[in-house]
């Protein structure tokens, strides 16, 4: 479609979007420990490759298990690149660009089949953990969810939504029933990311944050 194997590129980043992957601390990470970071939370079969990244700046590792088809294609169209999950990105994206006190946000990263959320209170990281979702409905219920189980109220939560998603889609409109503060952000330009303003537009936060 893009005819990108007829391009030329100064450096190739794969950014893998996926559920299959845990977050370590730095402080207890060991490189020959990746099977057992993962085989209570994620189906992972004989083939499979492990790998990790470490989140810069933040004593946490994420292990996750790349795609290694997509892998393969990149290094027969370009030979080395670097590859990393999209958790890492986002991770170290939104830790660094909230300010030491901000109030605790949620923050919703959302794709065609997919939300990644991450709670942060003042920089430090709360939750983050990624679902798979086909509905509406279901994309509510692991947001409601997730503020349950943190024991943030729906009525007063800082929830920022960006992706894949505007306020006129159905799906922001339901989760606008239950929770009061939700919004869509986008940064003011590429150069500099500014999270504290909500926007009717949306971007994809973690391509822009490879850049």
């Amino acid at each position: 479609k893009h005819d990108i194997e007829n391009m030329q590129f100064d450096e190739v980043v794969t950014v893998h979007r996926n559920t299959l992957f845990g977050l370590v601390p730095k402080s207890l990470f060991n490189a020959d420990n990746l099977y057992e970071y993962l085989k209570f939370n994620t189906k992972i079969l004989a083939n499979d490759i492990l790998a990790y990244d470490e989140v810069e700046n933040h004593d946490l590792v994420i292990v996750y298990v790349p795609y290694v088809n997509i892998n393969n294609y990149i290094y027969d169209l370009f030979g080395e690149f670097h590859y990393m999950h999209n958790g890492t990105v986002l991770l170290q994206s939104l830790m660094n660009n909230q300010t030491q006190n901000q109030e605790t946000t949620c923050f919703v990263h959302v794709s065609k089949d997919q939300l990644d959320i991450t709670v942060l209170n003042q920089r430090k990281l709360m939750l983050y953990n990624s679902f798979k979702y086909d509905t509406k409905e279901d994309f509510a219920y692991y947001l409601l969810f997730v503020l349950e189980q943190l024991e943030l109220d729906p009525k007063t939560a800082i929830v920022k939504l960006f992706g894949d998603i505007e306020e006129d889609d159905a799906t922001f409109k339901l989760c606008y029933n239950y929770i009061q503060h939700i919004s869509i952000f986008a940064p003011s330009t590429q150069q500099l990311i500014k999270l504290g303003e909500p926007s009717s537009s949306s971007i994809d936060f973690t391509l822009i944050n490879r850049i």
